[in-house]
Order: C-alpha cells, then structure tokens, then sequence
C-alpha cells in the first residue's frame, strides 16, 4: 500500500487480506475446479479502508462500504473499469423491443467457496428476497421486489423477468455499479445470519479468511473458480 492509515478520525481503520480460493477451512469440503467471471490478478490482497461500520452480509451494507466485500462476491454482470457492462455472473442478457422482458442467462459450473455447492438462479432469487427483508440495508428495495413479484425461473441457468413498466437499464441495476452482490442460498439456509455475520461466501476471486473487527481482515486468492 505504501501509506499509513489516518487514525483519530473516529472511524474504525479496516485492512482487510483475502486468500486463493480452494484453501478453505479444513472442516470444510475442498471445492473443484470450476470456471471463474473474475480471476484473481495477485495471490494475496490486503486493502485498507476507513469505515464507519463492519459487515460481512453485502445486504445489511450500503454501497459505501462495499469495499469490504467487493473482492468476493460478484453480481450478475460486471461495470469494467471503461465503464462498459459485461459478463460475471451472467453470461449473456436480452431486453425485448418493448423494454418490458428481459432475459438472464447465467454461468455454469461456478462454485461457491468452501464447498457450499454451485451457483444457480435459486441464488438470484435468494438474494432478490433478502434485499426486501426488513433488514435490509439496499437502497434498491422498490426495483428488487419489482423484480421478485415478476421473476420466471426457466431452469438453473436462466432467468427471465416480466416487468410491468419498460426498463432499459435493468442490467445496470443488477451490476458491481450498484454493488448487487449474488449471495448463497445454500449458506444462508444452513448457517442463517449469525454464519453470513461470521463468513462471507461468495464467488469471487478472493476467498474470506478472517477479519479481526475493528483492526483487520484477511483474503487469500483462490483457485475455486480461476478456470475458463
């Protein structure tokens, strides 16, 4: 980093290093190899961020401290840094001529870390509910309940919303712009809030290691899903 962190600010200095995924806990099972939206481009990440607030759920956070769960989740699609929106989660999208349906289509054989099984649109639907639970902290509760009162989900990989109005920005709302991270069903259904309070898992590039609260918090790179 080459800079100390300011401290008398009145906010909590946050270093947070992440590791490649696959190493996971030893009382979890080692995930496979699968493909990956967002390789990691080092093996090792430490970033340090001044925050009013620690969280490791991406649903009771607001984007400003997105920061501290960026490098492990991913949204449907990515903003890169030409501020062009393409492919992560999904592979592909399609708006029809009216505005008003809009289809996902989404990755296959992704892994969520530590194990926790692969990412289907079961996981989007997931996360569409719990962004309109009554602790949610998104700032997108109208466009998230909008989009659960009129999902199809056609299969595992694909998603299709029938919306009452014409939207043309739909992906938009359901890009890293907005920080919409796709969280696990799965995790959530086994561990509950207390276990997403604890662990993040995701399926991003960078695996959750630890965070010492108030003082740091440790990613590794992870070779989960680094392939294709």
């Amino acid at each position: 980093m080459g800079r100390k962190p300011l401290l008398g600010c009145g906010m909590a200095i946050v270093v947070v290093l992440l590791t490649l995924r696959g190493s996971a806990p030893a009382q979890t099972p080692a995930p496979t190899s699968t493909p990956s939206a967002t390789p990691p481009q080092v093996e090792r990440l430490k970033v340090a961020v001044q925050l009013e607030r620690e969280q490791n759920d991406p649903i009771l956070m607001t984007v400003v401290y997105a920061a501290q769960y960026a490098p492990v989740y991913e949204a449907l699609v990515e903003e890169d840094p030409g501020h062009h929106f393409v492919p992560m989660l999904a592979t592909d999208w399609h708006m029809s001529l009216d505005g008003k349906t809009w289809t996902f289509n989404l990755r296959k054989g992704v892994q969520w870390h530590f194990g926790w099984c692969a990412f289907t649109a079961k996981d989007v639907v997931h996360t569409l509910q719990r962004h309109v639970r009554a602790d949610s902290m998104s700032v997108q509760v109208g466009i998230m309940q909008e989009l659960l009162d009129h999902v199809e989900v056609v299969n595992d990989y694909q998603l299709i919303f029938h919306l009452p109005q014409p939207r043309t920005d739909l992906h938009i709302q359901l890009s890293t712009r907005w920080y919409n991270a796709i969280v696990c069903q799965a995790y959530f259904e086994a561990e509950g809030q207390e276990g997403l309070n604890r662990t993040m898992v995701g399926t991003g590039p960078y695996q959750f290691k630890e965070r010492v609260w108030g003082n740091l918090s440790y990613w590794n790179a992870s070779p989960t899903n680094t392939g294709g």
